[in-house]
């Protein structure tokens, strides 16, 4: 299947990167339902990302997102299809009045998948290089694990784009753009027999359409979300701007218990292979990663939060 990969960073108290893959004959049913969102909202926010939401309606619109890429990352049609929530217009925009939550879903999968890859100590551990060369290959060691895990022979992966958020502040933080050409060229020597760039594969992240904007801002709430939740579990340790975003991660809490279920169980998943969540830190001279999704089990319990309330 084709996929376009959406990439966003973050520096906070680590470096993470966030890899959205999103097939390219599922995108447009995915975009109507996020542009439906920011309308039941009425959001007009410019920069819609995880750092400029606190207004109501930007954190209810972040909600409905969220939800709705929850529900898209189901991989298995034979199922009953997860429900995502789709607002509640009576509060956030007088133009309609819903007096009850809505929820709906998709007819088939969207089959979207999402990686995150932490470096534990901000690339401090990787010598020898300069910032940007540690980035593009924390990039590539992300990327490329995903790939690997998330794709086999059974579900072939074709990359047609790789699309950058602001490719065009490397330049100005590192005095260079980032090395495209050596990143594409390593990722195909190195991928497994399954995985594969189109002959026209680019890496681009500046004149983005509107469209491409749209799952870039997606990729960096869905970061925002899973980093507040791994770094602050309990709400008394957030800032009260963070405490507004705090109950978002609830909808994250659920994916991350759908991983920590056991290899059988999640072999028979309709969520089977949606994502991977991992941290890399070099210890001793040697490559050492271990699974950030089960730091997510010391968030609170969902068992009884009704997510469409």
């Amino acid at each position: 299947m084709e996929y376009s990969v959406y990439h966003d960073e973050s520096k906070e108290d680590a470096f993470w990167h966030v890899f959205l893959f999103v097939p390219n004959e599922s995108k447009s049913i995915v975009l109507k339902e996020l542009r439906a969102a920011k309308e039941v909202t009425c959001l007009n926010l410019t920069d819609f990302s995880f750092k400029n939401i606190g207004s109501n309606n930007s954190i209810e619109c972040t909600r409905i997102w969220l939800s709705i890429l929850c529900a898209a990352l189901q991989q298995d049609d034979k199922n009953e299809m997860e429900p995502y929530y789709l607002g509640k217009d009576s509060i956030h925009c007088p133009v309609q009045r819903r007096k009850k939550p809505n929820h709906n879903n998709f007819t088939t999968s969207p089959k979207l998948k999402i990686a995150v890859f932490q470096q534990k100590n901000n690339h401090e551990d990787m010598e020898g290089f300069d910032n940007l060369i540690n980035i593009e290959t924390t990039f590539r060691m992300g990327l490329q694990g995903a790939c690997s895990y998330l794709f086999n022979q059974e579900n072939p992966l074709e990359i047609a784009q790789i699309i950058l958020d602001r490719e065009d502040h490397y330049q100005i933080a590192h005095g260079r753009d980032f090395d495209k050409n050596t990143v594409l060229s390593r990722l195909n020597r190195n991928f497994r027999t399954y995985c594969s760039l189109k002959n026209e594969c680019t890496i681009s992240g500046n004149s983005i359409n509107d469209d491409d904007q749209v799952f870039l801002d997606l990729a960096d709430l869905f970061l925002g979300t899973f980093r507040l939740g791994i770094l602050k579990p309990q709400e008394k340790f957030c800032s009260d701007k963070e405490k507004k975003k705090h109950p978002l991660c609830y909808n994250l809490k659920t994916l991350m218990q759908r991983l920590n279920k056991g290899g059988a169980r999640m072999n028979n998943s309709r969520f089977n292979r949606f994502g991977t969540f991992s941290s890399a830190e070099i210890i001793n001279g040697e490559w050492n990663f271990t699974d950030l999704s089960t730091d997510f089990l010391k968030f609170p319990s969902v068992e009884n939060l009704n997510l469409f309330d």
